[in-house]
């Protein structure tokens, strides 16, 4: 990626307690042109949507630290709302749970690159 076109790309965080799915899915992200931050404890996460702007957060709704629920209900709360992405495996929570508390989408891990750019292209293009 050339240094101009990653100043206006979508800045993204990706929220993953998984280090390998984390760099995975971070890897994908940023071969598709995105500007990503990873973060890996929900702590994290608060912290970063406090004092920097994303246009989208990817979630894994088990994340280590204070639990994946707690940031999933703080999402729903931002003082600068930002659009997000469940991240839910086979055992996890249902999908139809989190769209209500306010996920734009969700992703089942593991995931196809095809299959997690869609959802974040449809999430950032407002078509979901």
């Amino acid at each position: 990626m050339n240094f101009a076109a990653s100043l206006n790309a979508a800045r993204i965080l990706v929220a993953e307690n998984n280090h390998a799915r984390l760099d995975q899915t971070a890897e994908i992200l940023q071969r598709a042109g995105y500007n990503v931050h990873k973060a890996y404890y929900a702590e994290d996460v608060t912290f970063a949507l406090e004092y920097s702007d994303f246009a989208l957060v990817l979630v894994d709704v088990t994340l280590t630290g204070s639990n994946g629920q707690v940031l999933v209900d703080h999402m729903g709360q931002q003082a600068k709302p930002v659009d997000w992405i469940a991240l839910i495996d086979e055992r996890g929570r249902n999908p139809d749970d989190l769209l209500r508390k306010g996920a734009a989408a969700y992703v089942r891990c593991p995931f196809s690159a095809e299959a997690l750019l869609r959802q974040v292209e449809n999430v950032l293009q407002g078509e979901y």
